[in-house]
């Protein structure tokens, strides 16, 4: 019976840790669009993890905003969640200066 409980626990902790580094990943290709390796990796470790799906997105909807002609996103048009990560990207840039 230990054996089947094991097995699972450790399936989900590596689903969960796949999770993590999926989002990381994700954010370092975001933040490279417009950022340093050095300024990324700082600003990573500053968005706490449940703001990190909101700072990718809200970075995404900003690089293609800017790329569509240089309109800076308004902030206010975001959704709540995508918001919160806008801010906590922000914090992290101003913490990795």
């Amino acid at each position: 019976m230990r054996t089947p409980v094991f097995a699972f626990a450790f399936m989900v902790l590596v689903l969960g840790a796949s999770s993590a580094s999926r989002a990381q990943s994700d954010f370092m290709s975001v933040c490279r669009v417009t950022g340093s390796e050095k300024s990324c990796l700082c600003m990573q470790g500053q968005i706490p993890p449940d703001k990190m799906a909101g700072a990718i997105a809200s970075m995404q909807r900003s690089n293609a905003a800017m790329s569509q002609g240089g309109v800076p996103l308004d902030p206010s048009q975001l959704p709540p969640a995508e918001m919160q990560g806008l801010q906590a990207v922000v914090l992290a840039q101003a913490n990795c200066m």
